[in-house]
């Protein structure tokens, strides 16, 4: 399976009523939690999910999800 990126300038387009030094902090959280990885490139740098994180990933998702929605 490819991997598939998104870089950062995408990222704070796409979440704009956010601003971008917010999304950046918390990116950052994330690269420390070690779940996204950053790839350099000519336009910048892209962020993917780090695959050996995938289980935790779909955990904390999960989690966030029931709480949002209330499952339990």
């Amino acid at each position: 399976m490819a991997e598939k990126t998104h870089s950062k300038i995408n990222i704070c387009n796409k979440l704009s009523d956010i601003p971008c030094k917010y999304i950046n902090k918390e990116l950052k959280k994330l690269y420390k939690e070690e779940f996204i990885r950053f790839k350099k490139t000519n336009h910048g740098e892209d962020v993917f999910l780090n695959i050996k994180k995938k289980r935790e990933i779909e955990n904390e998702i999960e989690d966030k999800l029931n709480k949002l929605y209330g499952f339990h």
